[in-house]
Formats: structure tokens, C-alpha cells, sequence
């Protein structure tokens, strides 16, 4: 049976045979608590039937390979789309998914030791059991889909989720909900790595520079699709899962040079004489839209914009 949050249901709940049922497959955008459950998932509550998404039945069929997710409120997309981008440049199979757009059981099949790379938001890591991750990665959390969560701290929670049974986790420290979770990692996990570029940490950017172990490895200064405080972060976070996944610095350096950008994040889409159009339209809460304009330092800025962000992002200005 299969069913449609925003469409009549033809069957009733009670017609499903369910001492047949070994999981229900929810999709993310249903909601599971918060305003208040989907029948289906109260039902499978109740008779403890397990309640799961694509991303584990993907886990489920190829328990061999490597995964990594990434999660935060900004950056995902393009964090994911790096990693990506390093494993292609240093020829590794690999595929990419999840929240991005790709489904996860769209992606192709890989073999053993093969790496999936999905972007997990916190609707799929409320709803998925435990992922096994390889590298868990962590970027940062502000204030979003709270009517969906209805709390910051139910919101921190399910992101949270992401870390269990993650043999190594990599997170993001620039915020203080995300050095809350750090704290509480690091009390009950060996391999946590944090990243920062406004504090001590394991891996850090400073000047445009990402330092590992107080030394200097890659300079983003010279790349132009990673420019900006956020781009910054999330190039530090994917150095740190790539060297997890054992590829060497100078691959990942190289990769980075190669890097062109997503479309739609902060995408050079032309000039004009002395003016540069930017296409920036993905960034869709306040936040991303102040790391948007924090990235230039000129005062001649024509912005363009519609709906409730524009009253989000005044009041932040």
C-alpha cells in the first residue's frame, strides 16, 4: 500500500493486513510528530512495527559500502557536491544523493568498499534508524523548519541523530547549538573532529587558509567557487571527511582547484562592464543570505529578492 499525505485514501487504515507488516517506509516530507503524526506512523508505533526510509532499505541492500552523510542547516548541497567532486578527481567510485534531489535508490550500485555521499536534512534523520556512517559530518545549525519541529531543541535533536553509530564524526563549531553537540560527543566518543575559523579547534581556517594540526594545507584565497566565511566551512569540513576516507592532501587540494560551484549558490552568471551578476536564488532563510552578502565588501549591492525572507533577513540586518 502506498500513500499520499495531501491526497484521499481510497483504503482503510484498517484493511491493512498488518501482522504482515515488517516496515513502513515514511517518506521525510510526512510528518512524523510535529504538528501531530501521520496515522500510519502512529499505527506502526503502537504495534511496534519499525518505522523507516529509503535511505536505510539503500543501507539495507548494500551493507558493504562505505556511506558518509552530511547535515546542517546551510551548505549541505555544496559540501556534498565537493566531497563528491574529490572522490571523482582522485578516481574513487562514489555516488551522491539524498536530500540533494537525488533519491537514494536512484543511485547506481556500487560495489564493496564504494562510497555513498548523501546530504541528510532533518526530516529523513527524524524518521531513519540509526545510520551506519562512515564519516558522519556536521557543518551548523541556526534557527529553521521549526514548523516541523516545533523547538530548537527538537529541531537539534533530530540532526543530532546523524552521529548515532557513526564511526567517526566531523563537526562544524562555529555556532553555539553546534558546540553544545560537540561538548557531548566528545564525552562519549574517541574520533570527533572539529572544524572553526573564529576558534581553537582541530582543523581551522584562518586568513582563508585551512590549517590541520597548526599547519597550513590548503589556501581557498585562490579558488573562486569557495570564497566567503560559509564556503570556507564547508571546504574544511569536506578536507576533514576526505582525509577519513583516505585520500591524500595533495589530491584533495587539487580537486578543490577544480571545483566550479553548484548552480544557483552564489553562481557567477555574467558580467556587465564593471558589474557582476549573481545568482544566489538557493538561498532560502535569512542566514545563508547574510553569508551571501558578508562574502563582498562592496557597498554597490542591487538585491533582488521576494517573499518572507526578505522580513527574516531585515531583522538580522
Amino acid at each position: 500500500f502506498t500513500f499520499d499525505d495531501h491526497e484521499p485514501c481510497s483504503v482503510s487504515f484498517n484493511q491493512i493486513p498488518w501482522e504482515d507488516v515488517t516496515a513502513v517506509i515514511q517518506s521525510p516530507g510526512i510528518p512524523f510528530d510535529y504538528p501531530e503524526p501521520h496515522p500510519i506512523t502512529s499505527i506502526a508505533r503502537n504495534k511496534n512495527i519499525p518505522i523507516i526510509t529509503d535511505i536505510n532499505l539503500l543501507q539495507h541492500v548494500f551493507p558493504d559500502s562505505q556511506f558518509v552523510g552530511v547535515t546542517g542547516t546551510n551548505g549541505k548541497s555544496t559540501t556534498v557536491s565537493l566531497i563528491g567532486h574529490v572522490l571523482k578527481e582522485s578516481r574513487r567510485l562514489y555516488g551522491i544523493g539524498g536530500n540533494i534531489g537525488i533519491p537514494a535508490l536512484s543511485l547506481t550500485s556500487l560495489d564493496k568498499n564504494h562510497t555513498y555521499v548523501l546530504e541528510l536534512s532533518s526530516f529523513q534523520l527524524e524518521i531513519s534508524k540509526p545510520l551506519n556512517l562512515e564519516v558522519a559530518a556536521w557543518l551548523n545549525i541556526t534557527p529553521d523548519h521549526l514548523d516541523r519541529h516545533k523547538t530548537m531543541q527538537d529541531y537539534v535533536a533530530a540532526k543530532e541523530r546523524i552521529f548515532l553509530n557513526a564511526r567517526h564524526a566531523v563537526i562544524g563549531i562555529d555556532d553555539e547549538f553546534s558546540l553544545q553537540v560537540y561538548h557531548r560527543l566528545k564525552e562519549n566518543r574517541k574520533s570527533v573532529i572539529s572544524i572553526s575559523s573564529i576558534q581553537a579547534s582541530d582543523i581551522y581556517i584562518n586568513e582563508g587558509i585551512i590549517h590541520d594540526n597548526n599547519e597550513p594545507v590548503i589556501d581557498l584565497r585562490l579558488i573562486e567557487a569557495l570564497q566567503g566565511s560559509h564556503n570556507y566551512q564547508n571546504a574544511a569540513v569536506t578536507y576533514a571527511v576526505c582525509k577519513l576516507l583516505k585520500v591524500p592532501v595533495n589530491q584533495i587540494r587539487n580537486a578543490f582547484c577544480t571545483f566550479k560551484g553548484l548552480s544557483h549558490r552564489q553562481e557567477i552568471v555574467g558580467r556587465l562592464k564593471n558589474i557582476m551578476f549573481i545568482n544566489d536564488s538557493k538561498a532560502t532563510n535569512a542566514e545563508a543570505s547574510v553569508h551571501a552578502f558578508n562574502r563582498f565588501t562592496s557597498s554597490a549591492i542591487y538585491w533582488i529578492a521576494g517573499g518572507a525572507l526578505v522580513f527574516c533577513l531585515f531583522a538580522l540586518l
